[in-house]
């Protein structure tokens, strides 16, 4: 048995020291944690809690919860070992198959029980941060129980003890082999349509203000579920917030059935956000969004500017050429004077990524000097919105770009 979990022994390890490092920071700053507003520091602390926090008494339970059911059938418990992040339970009395199984399968049980039991004490807490770490603390529970062990037994040796080589013994217990199966096949997709749904997701705030709005504007949203401004809104909260599948569902429920330009733009944004390379529903629902008729030119150059950025992923040249010139077209058209003072600095760097996004297309086709002026015309518009990251960045693109331009920088 130490030679099957000795690996887990190693992970255990660092387990425990990040373990006992954020339950300390936790301990520390926990009157701001349980004040409102919910931040993306508390949403990554609650998330990371939910598994270095809760996992270890969980384990726990899971071994009990064996224990439990060996001394029911009238065994006794020989050895136990619990090492934070894994445990065993040992017994020298003789069952049957359908006890083995019962034994086996006690251990999910628990894991089961104690994350919606968790969820249960704690999903009315009057903190947000609380309330979050207990839904994403039985999220984990139900992955780790029906997803994560099982496929982690697949690996184990034969007869080391996995829970899910007994279960899943057709041979020695069909019929409650074949019960588990459908139960867990039922509970899997009745989980990840909840997960897909966004159950388990709560947007995050800048301020207390942004908080209570958006309450208010989730109750206005669910009493008048065809006003699409209201709608869109929740949305972009939702999305803007880090609850990007909760934002996908409504967006995408509403757009089947009214089939909006503004709701097709909003899963465009949606589908992109934390997206490495752009997936094929951005270029779908952005051409839809502009060929169904959006209303302002912001709107518009955000469309073109997915779509350019799609297609400029793919090395698709021409098509990407297109849409940030039209993007940038767009963005020309639009007077300052209707820019919004406190916009206008964002209205910048949005036009600045333009420049630099053609300025890519313009150099994979090495006409150099058109890539240039446009990188030139993104650090220029970086310094008028004082944005010093995308200055250094545009001008360390340029040092290339200079090169094959035949140019010398100008400036630091």
């Amino acid at each position: 048995m130490p030679g099957i979990f000795s690996i887990f022994t190693l992970i255990s390890i660092f387990y425990i020291f990040r373990g006992v490092q954020l339950l300390y920071e936790i301990f520390r700053s926990w009157s701001s944690l349980i004040q409102e507003p919910f931040s993306a520091r508390k949403r990554q602390i609650a998330e990371q809690a939910s598994f270095f926090v809760a996992v270890p008494p969980s384990v726990a339970v899971h071994e009990l919860f064996h224990a439990l059911m060996i001394w029911a059938f009238g065994g006794q418990v020989i050895d136990f070992g619990y090492g934070v992040f894994w445990g065993y339970v040992s017994y020298n009395e003789p069952f049957n198959d359908i006890q083995t199984w019962a034994i086996a399968v006690a251990g999910t049980v628990g894991n089961l029980i104690f994350g919606l039991v968790l969820w249960l004490l704690l999903r009315r807490h009057g903190a947000s941060s609380v309330r979050y770490f207990a839904v994403r603390a039985l999220r984990f529970q139900v992955y780790f129980a029906l997803l994560y062990y099982p496929i982690l037994s697949l690996f184990l040796p034969a007869g080391s003890g996995a829970d899910w080589q007994a279960i899943y013994d057709f041979r020695l217990t069909p019929l409650a082999s074949g019960i588990t199966a459908a139960v867990h096949i039922i509970m899997l997709v009745g989980f990840y349509q909840l997960d897909r749904r966004g159950w388990f997701e709560q947007p995050a705030f800048g301020s207390a203000m942004a908080q209570k709005q958006y309450v208010s504007l989730r109750q206005q949203a669910a009493h008048n579920p065809q006003d699409e401004s209201l709608q869109i809104q929740l949305v972009s909260q939702l999305r803007q917030g880090g609850a990007r599948r909760q934002a996908a569902y409504l967006a995408e429920s509403y757009y089947q059935q009214h089939r909006s330009a503004d709701m097709a733009l909003q899963l465009a944004m949606i589908h992109s956000q934390n997206q490495r390379n752009l997936p094929g529903s951005v270029r779908r629902y952005a051409q839809e969004a502009l060929d169904l008729g959006l209303d302002t030119s912001y709107k518009t150059i955000t469309a073109h500017q997915l779509l350019g950025q799609y297609h400029l992923e793919r090395s698709q040249n021409e098509p990407a050429l297109h849409h940030l010139t039209q993007a940038i077209a767009t963005a020309q058209t639009v007077p300052q004077e209707e820019i919004n003072p406190a916009e206008r600095s964002h209205q910048q760097r949005m036009v600045a990524n333009l420049y630099f996004l053609r300025s890519r297309v313009y150099r994979q086709n090495k006409h150099y000097e058109l890539s240039y002026a446009d990188g030139q015309k993104a650090v220029d518009l970086a310094q008028s919105a004082e944005d010093e990251n995308g200055v250094h960045y545009y001008r360390e693109q340029l040092k290339i770009l200079a090169h094959h331009a035949g140019r010398e920088l100008s400036g630091p």
